[in-house]
């Protein structure tokens, strides 16, 4: 290794390089990486070969989809657009129960998922909007039909600065996976004036002519616009959402707008709606989590390591936590020391709830690096996030959740790229329950010790991946 001496310090990767720290100095090497005939072919890559493909299909789904929106595109853009559609997309891609573990495709996935589903994040469309969505909008007899009575939009703080006119949109996108290919039946509403004076009334209908096997999506949203140099220009800043999916057809709601329920306030605060039996199952889903947490809480008195006093940490969770560090550091990860009061003071000021077996995991190593848009995972693609950045299930996924005390769910990591996170449950600050969430309304037991848990991590235990 190479020894790097100068004024400046320098973490993480620049170009082929690696810069690192330890207690002889600062050194820095190639950035090494596996051979392409291991990555192509080594058992030892299986998980990440199969991860990688599914992570490509979903991809490619994406661009076709951004593909079919065409212009509708350019109202929502922002510098995370296509990622969040890509996690999304990937979600429902996991929970394809027909194909093999690789080769799971979004087309087979639980499509209720992409119901509600807003492009852009920053300005959703009940926030956009001063009139009721759900209310005029339906879908019966295989036609898609909106109609919202005129109104009056002023100027508000969540609208482009240069904005003068708004208008109405919907559109049904077609998506041939087989081919490739896609349609789009679009529908503008009437350009109306920014100001006291309501607009004519926006309808539009599409009548739903699918292929088999096609992927339908309807869309629905708000566009601004002002004047660019030549001509009036769509503004980045809209809303759009989608109001109906399905797989060779839209799913026929007698009444959409009274068929889907809210989970939460349907105005102020977004939330993501689903159908009722969709609800059901998250509930009864939720009921299978308790029964497997509570039965995880009942053996944690035979699998916990005994303590002399309640607030000692063990000595097995000292060793381990120290093989992690060494880990990490092989890999020229940057490992950061936090001091007690400073840990004190994040918990305080961001309202965590963190495990004692926690607090002493980030005193000796504070997670990986992070800064924005860049993250320094491992080999393996595992991302543990620093103290600062752990946060609740709903806020870190930005999905509302149905998990009973999901309040007390905490994402602390995550897998290739927010493939799945995991997470604790927090009990008090010596019981806590540690899962798998492959997406917002599933929380799967791994264990209840944080010494386990990475134990399994070291080893690269089959049980961190099966969910």
């Amino acid at each position: 290794m190479a020894r790097y001496y100068g004024p400046v310090k320098i973490r993480g990767s620049v170009g082929g390089l690696t810069y690192y720290e330890n207690e002889e100095g600062q050194f820095v090497k190639e950035k090494g990486s596996p051979r392409e005939c291991r990555m192509q072919y080594g058992e030892e890559f299986m998980r990440s070969r199969r991860y990688a493909a599914e992570f490509q299909g979903a991809t490619a789904v994406a661009r076709q989809l951004r593909d079919a929106m065409g212009n509708l595109t350019i109202g929502v853009r922002s510098m995370r657009a296509s990622s969040n559609m890509t996690t999304w997309l990937l979600s429902v891609a996991h929970t394809d129960p027909v194909s093999d573990w690789g080769e799971r495709k979004v087309w087979l996935g639980d499509l209720s998922l992409l119901q509600g589903y807003e492009f852009n994040k920053n300005n959703k469309l009940d926030d956009a909007l001063p009139v009721p969505l759900w209310d005029n909008c339906r879908l019966v007899d295989g036609k898609a039909t909106v109609k919202l009575p005129g109104f009056r939009l002023r100027r508000k703080k969540n609208l482009p600065d240069n904005a003068s006119h708004f208008r109405m949109v919907s559109a049904v996108l077609y998506l041939d996976a087989g081919k490739k290919t896609y349609k789009r039946d679009l529908k503008e509403g009437t350009l109306c004036e920014i100001g006291n004076k309501a607009g004519p009334a926006f309808e539009a209908e599409h009548e739903i002519a699918a292929g088999e096997g096609q992927l339908v999506l309807w869309l629905v949203g708000i566009e601004y616009l002002g004047m660019g140099k030549k001509r009036m220009e769509v503004l980045k800043g809209g809303a759009m959402r989608v109001m109906g999916c399905g797989l060779g057809g839209l799913v026929d709601y007698e009444r959409l707008g009274e068929d889907v329920e809210s989970v939460g306030e349907v105005r102020g605060e977004r939330v993501v709606e689903r159908r009722d039996e969709d609800v059901v199952d998250s509930e009864a889903l939720a009921a299978s989590m308790n029964s497997q947490i509570n039965e995880a809480d009942l053996n944690r008195s035979s699998s916990t390591s005994e303590c002399k006093h309640c607030n000692m940490i063990s000595e097995n969770l000292g060793t381990t936590i120290q093989k992690v560090s060494s880990y990490w550091e092989s890999q020229g990860i940057k490992l950061e020391v936090v001091p007690p009061q400073a840990i004190v003071n994040t918990i305080q000021e961001n309202g965590l709830s963190v495990p004692d077996d926690f607090k002493h995991f980030y005193s000796v190593v504070n997670g990986m690096p992070f800064w924005p848009g860049y993250s320094e995972t491992d080999e393996n693609c595992f991302l543990f996030y620093e103290l600062k950045q752990i946060t609740t299930l709903e806020k870190d996924l930005n999905r509302i959740s149905c998990l009973p005390e999901k309040d007390n769910v905490y994402v602390f990591a995550d897998y290739m790229t927010r493939s799945w996170w995991y997470g604790y449950r927090y009990i008090n600050e010596r019981e806590y329950v540690i899962g798998i969430i492959p997406y917002h309304d599933t929380f799967t037991p791994i264990t209840n010790s944080l010494e386990e848990f990475l134990q399994l991590y070291l080893e690269d235990s089959e049980r961190l991946y099966q969910y």
